[in-house]
């Protein structure tokens, strides 16, 4: 094949059949050739099974093919022009906000529920360039997913990620089917720095989502500046929440995580990897009714665990709030950081509810 062609259908040989035999089922050939540059791409094959009966061994041996891609000679005529490299820069708007954004939309290849897409060299620095160029608030990496898919995986050479937080003030949005993860430009240095590949898994099977973030093949447990995800969710609700998942089973309401009302999605405040269920965990109290002008607030305040009600049932939403109240809420908000007590007021004693959130 030439530069600038499209990829070519790709083909397979089979050997060892009896005549007039079949596969039963025929192999998935992939290739992740870049059309737009000369080189040898290897073509793989998967997913074969022998024909039923016969003594035919169940365990299939793969022979790689390669794809060769050449410049076109000049002796058929004039080169044709490679296709530009899948990066683009636009203005968007989001949220009421004005940015600019450059984006990348590469191939993906789909096996089963799960899409993978590589980051190649080319259309890293490109990405790079265009983004420093234009000074992007956002470089948002897209792939194109066909069918609908539970897990996705995209990989981007570490030294891309550290390029983008060293030459760009750009965040890194990664962004499929399964979900979005923003990572800040702050961090991105750090998360490149153990070389190799920065690769971003995640995963939506019956609610349950996981996100895995990998930087040399190693677990990234926290990026220091959080990263954000934002899970699709139909009809979300005051009270839809995320739950963080523990290793040993525990559970913890993410406080911060809010169902947009403008968009299908969750939005969620993470350290770094995670396993997460989504819920609806708005409270009903007798005196709230769902008529009341404060109905959704409190359905929230209380779903987020926020605000807990004044008794079994109740939550007194005519109540006065105290300067200790609002102290509490804003501690929970911050998931109550453990802090020793240290109160610089007379009517702040220790060991009263509101005694660690005033301190």
């Amino acid at each position: 094949a030439y530069a600038g062609d499209a990829r070519p259908a790709l083909t397979y040989t089979v050997a060892g059949l009896a005549d007039g035999e079949n596969l039963k089922t025929a192999p998935t050939l992939f290739c992740d050739a870049n059309m737009s540059k000369t080189g040898i791409y290897a073509i793989t094959a998967d997913g074969a099974e022998a024909p039923q009966g016969g003594n035919y061994d169940s365990k299939i041996t793969y022979m790689a093919g390669k794809l060769t891609v050449n410049i076109r000679p000049s002796s058929e005529g004039p080169a044709i022009k490679p296709n530009p490299l899948p990066v683009t820069t636009e203005d968007v708007e989001k949220n009421g906000q004005t940015g600019t954004a450059t984006t990348a939309k590469p191939e993906s290849t789909t096996r089963g529920d799960m899409a993978t897409a590589d980051i190649l060299s080319g259309v890293g620095q490109e990405l790079v360039k265009q983004a420093e160029k234009n000074d992007s608030d956002t470089v948002v990496i897209a792939p194109e997913i066909k069918g609908n898919v539970a897990k996705t995986e995209v990989s981007i050479p570490s030294e891309i990620v550290s390029d983008l937080g060293s030459k760009t003030d750009a965040d890194l949005v990664i962004e499929t089917p399964v979900a979005a993860v923003t990572i800040p430009n702050g961090e991105l240095k750090n998360l490149a720095a153990a070389g190799g590949k920065v690769t971003i898994t995640a995963e939506n099977k019956g609610g349950s989502i996981t996100l895995a973030i990998t930087s040399g093949g190693e677990n990234v447990a926290a990026v220091a500046g959080g990263v954000t995800l934002t899970v699709p969710y139909e009809n979300g609700k005051p009270g839809t929440v995320a739950v963080l998942i523990r290793e040993n089973g525990t559970r913890e309401v993410i406080r911060k995580s809010v169902a947009n009302g403008d968009e299908p999605v969750v939005t969620i405040p993470l350290k770094g990897s995670a396993a997460l269920e989504i819920i609806d965990n708005g409270k009903t109290f007798e005196d709230v009714s769902a008529q009341n002008w404060a109905a959704d607030a409190v359905t929230f305040v209380s779903g987020h665990e926020l605000f807990t009600g004044t008794g079994a049932n109740t939550f007194s939403p005519d109540a006065s709030m105290t300067r200790g109240m609002l102290a509490k809420v804003l501690h929970n908000l911050e998931n109550n950081p453990d802090h020793a007590f240290s109160s610089k007021f007379d009517d702040v004693g220790n060991g009263q509810w509101f005694s660690e959130a005033v301190s």
